[in-house]
């Protein structure tokens, strides 16, 4: 079946996400959207996979190791959010 395209929500999800993904910081998010309580805020933030990833990679538990495929990184976290 077809997914229906509402696009005044769908473009509130997608400027939430990548204002978040930018930086933008929650409170300053939450006004941009006219949100009065912040959960609904982070319910239109969506953040992607790629992000998650290269916020997992930017954490250095000791010192810095390239895993066994040249990425450095902490691999250990890198295997909880594998899908």
């Amino acid at each position: 079946m077809p997914r229906v395209v509402r696009v005044h929500i769908d473009l509130r999800h997608t400027f939430a996400g990548h204002q978040a993904m930018s930086g933008v910081a929650a409170r300053g998010l939450q006004a941009l959207l006219g949100h009065k309580d912040a959960r609904m805020t982070m319910r239109y933030s969506h953040l992607s996979d790629t992000y998650l990833r290269n916020a997992v990679n930017s954490v250095v538990l000791g010192r810095e190791t390239a895993s066994r495929d040249g990425q450095v990184g902490t691999s250990v976290a890198l295997k909880v959010i594998a899908k």
